[in-house]
Parts: structure tokens; C-alpha cells; sequence
């Protein structure tokens, strides 16, 4: 039921302080094997403002990527035991006044293992943010684990990107 849902949520994105949900709908396509979640929410005071700059982490939903252990010498492949693809667009609305002074450049990344793209535009006080990743499950050698630790390395760095905003 909707409590539930709202519970689910308000849960998983525990680190998110004064989040209000005001929309949550479910598609499921079987046939193409395709879940989709379309969430509504605000959350007034996700900027933080040290006198007139602001920060803003536009990806604060789906930014807990791990880093793989670094080996030294690794003996033996990896394995990547399933695969998946999250397709993100957040559209975050920021009050008049407030101006965008920086926003990250865009990402786009691709390996045998999965793919990452990151990009953010501006449409006058709004921000929309997208973000595409996959993993592709399978086994891959031993001498390409360092690639695949440094592909995580910069998705976890761009998933923490910071806009800067100005009062």
C-alpha cells in the first residue's frame, strides 16, 4: 500500500534530511523485463549555504557505489554475478535568486564490463540531472580488475559532484 511505499522510501534514503513524498507510481513490463519507479518529492533544504554559496550534490539518490579492495597481485579473475542498467533523471527546481555559478562537466565512460554517463543541464532556475550505468555480468580477466577498480573509482567521484550555486 502507499504507507508502505512512502516507508520504503523514506528508509532507503535515510541520509536525506526533511524528505517529503508526494508522488510514487510502479511500472512493470514483464514482457521486456523493465521495472520503473517514478518517485515525486521535495526536499526544501537540500542546498547548504555558508554565506551566499551554495552546494549541491545533485545525485543524492543513487550514489552509493563500492570501490573494489585493491590487490596487489591478483591471481585469479573477477566476476561480476549479475548484471544491470539504472537509467536517472532527476529535475531539481531551485529558488528565484539563486544562480547556478558551476556545474561539472559531463562524463561519459565505457568498458567491456559496464558503461557510465553523467550530465547535467540548466534550464533557468532548473537543473536536470541524468545519469546511465550498467554492469555487465560475466568473468573477466585478472589483469583488466585494476580498469574495473578505477571505472568505479571515477563513477563514485562523479556521482558526488557538487554544483555550486549563488545567492
Amino acid at each position: 500500500d502507499s504507507d508502505d511505499k512512502e516507508k520504503y522510501y523514506k528508509r532507503y534514503w535515510d541520509n536525506i534530511n526533511d524528505l517529503r513524498i508526494t508522488d510514487i507510481n510502479f511500472e512493470n513490463d514483464k514482457e521486456h523485463v523493465k521495472f520503473t519507479e517514478k518517485v515525486k518529492l521535495e526536499v526544501p533544504n537540500i542546498i547548504n549555504f555558508t554565506g551566499d554559496t551554495g552546494l549541491l550534490i545533485p545525485n543524492f539518490f543513487n550514489n552509493r557505489i563500492n570501490i573494489p579492495d585493491r590487490y596487489r597481485n591478483r591471481t585469479t579473475p573477477f566476476y561480476i554475478s549479475r548484471g544491470f542498467e539504472n537509467i536517472d533523471t532527476y529535475t531539481i527546481e531551485f529558488p528565484e535568486g539563486v544562480t547556478v555559478d558551476y556545474i561539472p562537466d559531463p562524463v561519459k565512460e565505457s568498458h567491456e564490463y559496464g558503461m557510465y554517463e553523467m550530465q547535467i543541464e540548466q534550464n533557468g532556475n532548473t537543473l536536470v540531472y541524468h545519469r546511465k550505468m550498467s554492469l555487465n555480468a560475466g568473468t573477466y580477466p585478472k589483469d583488466k580488475y585494476d580498469d574495473f577498480r578505477n571505472f568505479m573509482r571515477l563513477i563514485s567521484k562523479s556521482d558526488s559532484a557538487k554544483v555550486v550555486l549563488k545567492k
